[in-house]
Parts: C-alpha cells; structure tokens; sequence
C-alpha cells in the first residue's frame, strides 16, 4: 500500500486531529472492501461516430432543443 504523507506544520492541533480521523477511516474502509471490479462491464455501442469535424453544434445538442 502507498503511503501519502502531508506536512502539517504550523497547523491547529484540532485540523491535524480530524485530517487523521478521516484518513484512518479511509484506510480501514480500503482494507475492508480491498479493490473491486465493477459490478457490470460497461456498455459498449456497435455504431461509427463521425469524427468531430464533421458535426455541427446542432448535431451535438440535438436531443437537448
């Protein structure tokens, strides 16, 4: 695991504190669940999109008028 270490100096003793307190529950959170793969593999779409050159900005936005 990496580590990120922040210089704190000069700080208020309460913000070091609550940034320490968030940061153990962040690595015991990553423990925890350890790296996961996505529930589903991302869609992927069969067409051909026409390069950007070729479409106007009424193309683009055209499900938005």
């Amino acid at each position: 695991m990496k580590t990120l270490t922040i210089n704190v100096e000069g700080w208020p003793d309460d913000l070091v504190r609550l940034i320490q307190t968030y940061a153990k529950q962040l690595e015991d959170e990553v423990r925890r669940n350890g790296r996961q793969a996505s529930p589903e593999p991302l869609p992927v779409w069969p067409g051909v999109a026409a390069p950007p050159e070729q479409l106007r900005r009424r193309e683009l936005y055209r499900d938005v008028d």
